[in-house]
């Protein structure tokens, strides 16, 4: 079972015309998983301040998994 932590907080005033929310979480004891993106009018920055997020499969076909610091998540009209 995972361990989560989470903390939402509203961005300075002068980055609330451009940013909704910050969310930080920490999760612990995940098993692998798919994380199936759904539609959005937001766009979402992700930085792993531990270890890298491992990727199986990436949005570009001709891209290999791989491990990654920090991906941004775009918006999108339909499940990916």
């Amino acid at each position: 079972m995972a361990d989560d932590e989470f903390v939402t907080r509203a961005p300075h005033p002068a980055l609330r015309h451009l940013v909704n929310r910050y969310i930080g979480y920490r999760r612990s004891a995940v098993p692998m998983a798919v994380h199936r993106g759904l539609p959005s009018r937001h766009v979402t920055l992700i930085i792993s301040l531990a270890d890298p997020i491992r990727m199986l499969r990436l949005p570009d076909p001709s891209r290999p998994p791989g491990r990654l610091r920090a991906l941004v998540g775009g918006m999108h009209a339909a499940p990916i």
